[in-house]
């Protein structure tokens, strides 16, 4: 698994602004309505307004320095626990720092977890159950539970 994109979001952009097939697959975890733009009509579309060319130009942007930074992030970072730490602070929402909950729905499976930070499943529920112990986060079904972000961004770092 490479990347997780929510409601709205682009998939594929750089492929289709660059008029090249899109050469991975995608697969959803919720029933999901997916929009397939063809490239010449992306690309009439961006000609014709200037500010969505704008918006597409940022998103590329944005796509581009995350993949940047989850390569360094996972090519760099030694530690599977500081790996782990990223993806989960890497999915809870931008909220205010005195929040002393950060709620959220899990993404991903621990085998899905662990092919996004180089590691095995059994690794990443060893760890997961590590953070538990040490009151960090809690998992309620679906739902993860961030319980002291500060410190889980000490071990991210």
């Amino acid at each position: 698994m490479l990347q997780t994109v929510g409601a709205g979001q682009l998939l594929g952009l750089a492929a289709v602004v660059g008029g090249q097939n899109h050469t991975l697959t995608a697969q959803t975890a919720v029933p999901s309505h997916v929009k397939v733009v063809e490239h010449g009509e992306l690309m009439r579309f961006l000609r014709r307004n200037g500010e969505a060319g704008l918006l597409a130009a940022q998103a590329l942007a944005r796509e581009s320095q995350g993949i940047s930074r989850e390569i360094h992030d996972l090519v760099l970072t030694k530690s599977s626990t500081s790996k782990l730490v990223k993806l989960i602070l890497s999915w809870t929402p931008t909220i205010e720092r005195s929040v002393p909950e950060i709620r959220f729905r899990s993404v991903a499976t621990h085998e899905e977890m662990a092919q996004m930070i180089g590691s095995s499943r059994e690794t990443v529920t060893r760890l997961l159950g590590d953070l538990r112990r040490r009151k960090l986060i809690r998992v309620e079904g679906s739902m993860m539970v961030v319980l002291n972000r500060e410190a889980l961004e000490a071990l991210a770092a």
